[in-house]
């Protein structure tokens, strides 16, 4: 079906179903319990970049006072994945309810903004929100530049999402609707937070919450 938007909108079963023949890994969760990759979502995890995220811890120093605040930014990136995968699902199910009313997630979309929300946080420094946000030392770790530098073709990351063939969807999901680049349906990009939030946009069909800063921060 099409939406008034113009962009095909899956109709019927649930959107966020991947196919039969999909596979996945399993990785354990502290948090989560257990948390469902793909293969390609496992291809892309496995890049060097992605890798280097497991010595950035995500709240700095904080352990030092609070010994259990020792998770990563490689933690919390695949914690995103999931929650992103939650909210994907939720969304697909109020479209099953009242598919007039609502706009369901497409298995197409639902890739895209997996993968995008595994990678948005690939650009960070170690103690980055000092370094760019405090002090100003650094531009931000989610400023366009550096979307585009950490995902373009000279990096394995890059080389991975461009034989997934999602490599220009996702950076332009990562770096907002400001940023120029291809056309993507503007409610991927609605929000504070471009790499999820439109799928808070569709859960509330009203504005993008803005509890989903806090899961992307």
């Amino acid at each position: 079906m099409e939406d008034p938007r113009g962009y095909h909108l899956r109709s019927g079963s649930s959107a966020s179903s991947m196919t039969a023949s999909k596979r996945f890994s399993v990785i354990r969760d502290p948090v989560h319990g257990d948390v469902y990759l793909t293969h390609e979502e496992i291809a892309v995890l496995d890049t060097r970049e992605m890798q280097r995220l497991r010595g950035i811890k995500q709240l700095g120093t904080a352990f030092l006072v609070y010994p259990g605040a020792v998770h990563t930014r490689f933690d919390h990136s695949i914690g995103t994945l999931h929650m992103a995968a939650k909210l994907i699902e939720a969304v697909n199910r109020s479209f099953e309810l009242d598919p007039k009313g609502c706009v369901g997630v497409s298995e197409e979309e639902a890739r895209v903004i997996r993968i995008a929300a595994l990678v948005h946080d690939v650009t960070h420094v170690p103690f980055g929100h000092s370094i760019e946000d405090q002090d100003g030392i650094l531009r931000r770790h989610d400023s366009p530049e550096r979307f585009e530098r950490m995902l373009g073709p000279a990096t394995a990351l890059g080389k991975a999402l461009s034989r997934l063939h999602v490599a220009s969807d996702v950076l332009n999901v990562l770096r907002g609707p400001d940023a120029g680049g291809s056309t993507i349906p503007p409610y991927w990009t609605a929000g504070p937070s471009p790499a999820t939030s439109s799928i808070t946009w569709r859960a509330t069909r009203t504005s993008p919450a803005s509890s989903w800063q806090s899961i992307r921060a």
